[in-house]
């Protein structure tokens, strides 16, 4: 198999006191999940529920070849506190034994949600290839997690450590170089110019790179930058980190949210637009965070309801007006978010029936509705899409059949012409993509055993060892 890490959208936890409860009770819920973007050649799945000392096993799910989601169901479990662990089997339901789970093709890190009647809950779970660590492996066979970001690249390793390419505001390197130190990282994100991970002992999160607004969370102003790793100051275990151009936000345990760096435009969501390294909480809001560009978002853990903050001079919170910035979290109308991508002027969220939505400037044809009109509010794109991903004047989804299509400015398509689209194609740029990444001008898809890449390439984010523009998809030399 050859796939490696997945997002799977766990769309739909639902907890309804009056489908499936007991009559005149109110102390169980009935928990569906539906998880969305299965792996090619993934058979078979298993998700496991913990709360406290207590485990309940979900039945197997087979998952019908070709498709793209399939769901598992716990029937009645007690509202409260609960970790779900999935396990992925490129065999069939009848061949695994349930007893034996590390014999799972991918497994996942924990989700946390609280279960609750009559709530939906919209959780996030990555999965990883649960293979050993080898020195002749492939490269991205060992690799839990790629993000990119500006102009870097940056992989978390299957053992915990993480690479490197491209540049961070910190030094630049054309093929991957691991950062020194750095050990049992779970998850990974990138900035403009900075990196960030959440380690999975103690839940602390670390940052490096550019330091020129505060976004390592370091409060002596004349670290400007650092290549290696700094401590930021959180309160408690965080869950999920989120980066955006010179910002940083993370979520606590109980869906708290704190943000830090620069706050130019108003991304730190305190009513302020003062820039600070120390972490301080955007006003009245929870949520999963995300963060891109000058712009923060929340998806509602109860209803994926899509709230942003941050500059807004084209349109890019996405709250239905113009305005030089959005200085506290706004609704965006939008519900039923399950992903969602943030660029520097625009962005875009899949929601749960697989439809897309994208708002802010429109130039190049950006926002996929077929016009080059620019909107304040989420407007529809004809594609049905599994995750998406935005660039600088270009956007990129995946389907669920897992291949993929971009439109925007032509530069950054990977088709070759240069021509500007503003749709999404019928056709697609390449198939049995596995995953999709884009930077600031650049963007790589994982394909098979590859990393193609493709787009801008002055400080070696693209990995194929040069400094050369890419107009078609080249592969990444990872070895």
């Amino acid at each position: 198999m050859n796939f490696k890490v997945r997002s799977l959208a766990l769309a739909a936890l639902v907890a309804a006191g009056g489908c499936g409860a007991q009559s005149g009770s109110g102390d169980v819920a009935e928990a569906q999940i539906a998880l969305s973007v299965i792996p090619t050649g993934v058979l078979c799945i298993q998700v496991n529920a913990y709360s406290g000392m207590t485990t309940t096993i979900a039945p197997l799910a087979t998952v019908a070849s070709g498709a793209g989601s399939t769901s598992v169901s716990f029937g009645q479990l007690a509202p409260g506190d609960y970790t779900f662990v999935g396990f992925a089997y490129n065999t069939a339901c009848s061949s695994v034994n349930t007893a034996n789970t590390g014999a799972a093709t991918w497994t996942s890190d924990g989700t946390q949600a609280t279960l609750s009647a009559g709530t939906l809950t919209n959780l996030q779970m990555t999965f990883r290839r649960n293979n050993a660590v080898t020195v002749n492996a492939n490269f991205v066979d060992n690799v839990a997690e790629i993000v990119t970001g500006g102009a870097g690249a940056y992989a978390r390793m299957a053992d915990g450590t993480v690479k490197q390419w491209g540049s961070n505001g910190a030094g630049s390197t054309t093929t991957p170089t691991a950062v020194s130190g750095l050990t049992d990282a779970a998850q990974l994100v990138a900035g403009g110019n900075f990196v960030c991970v959440r380690k999975g002992a103690d839940g602390s999160v670390w940052c490096w790179g550019s330091n020129n607004a505060g976004q390592l969370g370091v409060a002596n102003t004349t670290t400007m930058a650092s290549t290696t790793p700094l401590k930021v100051p959180l309160m408690g275990a965080t869950v999920n980190i989120a980066a955006g151009d010179t910002h940083a936000c993370a979520n606590t345990a109980n869906n708290g949210i704190w943000c830090w760096g620069g706050n130019g435009a108003g991304q730190l969501g305190n009513n302020s637009t003062t820039s600070t390294p120390t972490p301080t909480p955007p006003t009245g809001i929870s949520g999963r965070v995300f963060a891109g560009g000058q712009n923060t978002c929340a998806i509602d853990s109860s209803t994926g309801a899509l709230s942003c903050w941050g500059a807004n001079n084209v349109g890019q919170s996405g709250t239905g007006s113009m305005s030089a910035s959005v200085l506290t979290p706004q609704p965006t109308g939008l519900k039923d978010v399950v992903s969602l991508a943030l660029g520097m002027t625009h962005g875009c969220a899949v929601r749960l029936d697989g439809s897309l939505r994208c708002w802010g400037t429109n130039g190049n044809g950006q926002l996929g509705d077929g016009t080059t009109t620019g909107h304040y509010t989420p407007m529809p794109v004809m594609i049905a899409a599994a995750n998406v991903s935005v660039g600088t004047g270009f956007t990129c989804a995946r389907r669920q059949d897992s291949t993929i299509t971009c439109w925007g400015s032509g530069s950054f398509l990977g088709e070759g012409t240069g021509d500007d689209r503003t749709a999404p194609s019928g056709g697609s740029l390449m198939n049995s993509v596995s995953a999709l990444h884009t930077g600031y001008g650049f963007a790589c898809a994982e394909v098979g055993h590859n990393l193609d890449c493709w787009g801008a390439n002055s400080v070696g984010q693209l990995g194929d060892g040069t400094y050369n523009f890419a107009f078609t998809p080249v592969v990444a030399k990872l070895q």
